[in-house]
């Protein structure tokens, strides 16, 4: 047995729908001005928010909504990065390494861009190899900036190509087997997605 509703019926009993829809879905509330939107950071990053104390960071950096403070933003991108957030620890290691908004740090910055080369952020990947490759920071150790070259390079990162090329024709036989073997041990112990 199928029910007819009247027309009438129908169009009221959307209209209640609709007017409850707001009450119960109603969208988040924007900030009024560019200090407040600045004030939202700095209470979320406060609380722990990476993503939060990563863009705050950034905003520092670069000086946006707030002037411009490179140790604000290195004291917020530590901070996201010992939450593993891999931007951040990509951040803080280019700033240790440059010593920006603090004393530069080399084997600080190793350790950071080792803990985003880890996750398979291609960039830190890419300066991770070359520290190795240039010692600053860490040992030199040519097997490991080709097998963080062989990374970058499989995900893009247009340098790695020909400085690996380089690096190959340095290695003996044995040399580049190995550093390819541990090009393969690297690739397999990253996850699938960098973030």
């Amino acid at each position: 047995m199928s029910r007819n509703f009247p027309p009438r019926l129908l169009v009221l009993a959307c209209a209640v729908v609709m007017a409850a829809l707001p009450a119960v879905a109603q969208p988040a509330p924007r900030p009024g001005s560019f200090s407040e939107a600045m004030r939202w950071y700095q209470d979320a990053a406060a609380a722990g928010n990476a993503r939060a104390q990563f863009l705050l960071a950034v905003k520092y950096e670069a000086g946006i909504d707030a002037p411009k403070d490179l140790v604000a933003a290195r004291s917020w991108y530590a901070r996201a990065a010992e939450q593993n957030h891999p931007l951040a620890q990509f951040k803080l290691a280019l700033m240790l390494e440059r010593g920006l908004g603090g004393m530069a740090d080399p084997i600080a910055a190793v350790g950071w861009y080792e803990a985003a080369a880890q996750v398979g952020l291609a960039p830190a990947q890419y300066n991770l190899a070359v520290a190795y490759l240039n010692g600053a920071g860490a040992k030199r150790d040519r097997a490991r900036a080709f097998a963080w070259l062989a990374l970058a390079e499989r995900a893009g990162v247009e340098p790695a190509s020909s400085l690996k090329t380089r690096l190959e024709s340095e290695f003996q036989p044995d040399e580049l087997s190995a550093a390819r073997a541990l090009a393969k041990e690297y690739a397999d112990k990253l996850p699938h997605s960098p973030y």
